[in-house]
């Protein structure tokens, strides 16, 4: 039962990293007007809160599981792990954090947040989302890209 959960996760992260990846780059071409939020949007940043939250969880898991093996003298200990268990963390506390509130802001407030934040915001959602996504499909036993 954990291992489809992880798999439901991992695809849900998965398909919203690639919605706003291609969304990100259609909406210059798509929308004209840069100042309103496209009703695409307005449905997607919510959806994207989850999957920030989403990402953060299955990060931390991962990340006290690499603690636990380390205190046990289990792990490697090498700086790349490091760098691979904690950076993935911190990227997906900042998404979780900024992520909803910007999209409270937007939506309080149409129009009036600050456009250029929502680049780098959806950019680390789109790289987050599938990176996190196969290293959980990848986890649970499914093999994608290599």
């Amino acid at each position: 039962m954990r291992i489809i959960v992880f798999r439901v996760v991992a695809l849900y992260v998965i398909v919203m990293g690639v919605a706003t990846g291609i969304h990100v780059i259609l909406t210059p071409a798509l929308y004209a007007d840069a100042m309103s939020a496209p009703l695409a949007w307005l449905i997607m940043n919510p959806m994207n809160c989850i999957a920030a939250v989403l990402m953060l969880a299955v990060t931390v898991l991962r990340k006290i599981a690499y603690d636990r093996a380390r205190s046990e003298g289990e792990g490697s200990g090498s700086v790349i792990d490091h760098i691979d268990i904690n950076v993935p963390v911190y990227v997906a506390a900042i998404l979780s954090i900024l992520y909803p509130v910007n999209t409270l802001h937007e939506i309080a407030a149409p129009g009036t947040s600050i456009l250029a934040i929502w680049y780098y915001l959806d950019a680390g959602i789109a790289a987050m989302g599938i990176t996190i996504g196969i290293r959980i499909l990848r986890a649970s036993g499914i093999r994608i890209i290599y």
